[in-house]
């Protein structure tokens, strides 16, 4: 009985002991700054700085274009269908839950009846966009190997995230037509680009690899 009940306590101290206590990282220039860690042992995540990685050239890998009412932002619109539990969506809707930000603009927008197309570019096509960032503030489209003058822009930096593409004149602050960049790591990153048109706005979205 005795053996019993000291392995039960040595079981309870190991448990105890497994558990872990939340922790925090204090680093204000951590992009994770006051969010706990519940596993212990909170680690500190920085931000790839675009002055440092974004320059040279991106290959566009997946582009996706939508509109959206100007009046409104994809999260409010979300918002209006993702009351309905899974099981309540697909019988309404007869189609799979959204479960990414791009499976709700593809959702929402035929709900709406406007347009979208996405673009998807395999590994070997011959057939490709590529983005040039250079560090004369530049930013060039080629197709294929091709620049493309029509789509060239300067660009300021407002803050970490968001350039603001600009062909002639550019007032600080109007974001009517900014672009939200991603680093994910030295060779990856999404864009975002969303453009007032009249009564509609156009969103744009590229997954981009160097």
């Amino acid at each position: 009985m005795i053996k019993k009940i000291s392995f039960c306590l040595l079981l309870i101290l190991s448990i105890s002991a497994c558990k872990k206590e939340a922790t925090v990282c204090m680093d204000e220039n951590a992009v994770n700054y006051a969010m706990e860690d519940q596993n212990g042992g909170a680690i500190c995540e920085y931000a790839v700085d675009i002055n440092e990685h974004l320059y040279g050239k991106w290959k566009v890998m997946y582009h996706l274009v939508y509109n959206l009412p100007s009046n409104t932002t994809l999260n409010n619109l979300i918002t209006e269908y993702s009351y309905l539990s899974y099981v309540e969506f697909e019988e309404e809707y007869e189609e799979d839950y959204p479960l990414s930000e791009i499976e709700w603009a593809k959702f929402i927008t035929s709900q709406l009846g406007l347009t979208y197309y996405e673009t998807v570019t395999q590994e070997e096509s011959p057939i490709f966009m590529e983005i040039e960032y250079n560090t004369e503030r530049k930013v060039h489209y080629y197709m294929s190997g091709t620049i493309d003058n029509n789509l060239t822009h300067n660009w300021i930096q407002n803050d970490y995230d968001h350039l603001a593409y600009y062909t002639g004149s550019y007032t600080n602050g109007d974001e009517s037509d900014l672009v939200e960049i991603q680093v994910l790591d030295q060779n990856n990153y999404h864009y975002k680009r969303v453009k007032q048109q009249g009564n509609t706005k156009l969103v744009e979205y590229r997954r981009c690899i160097k």
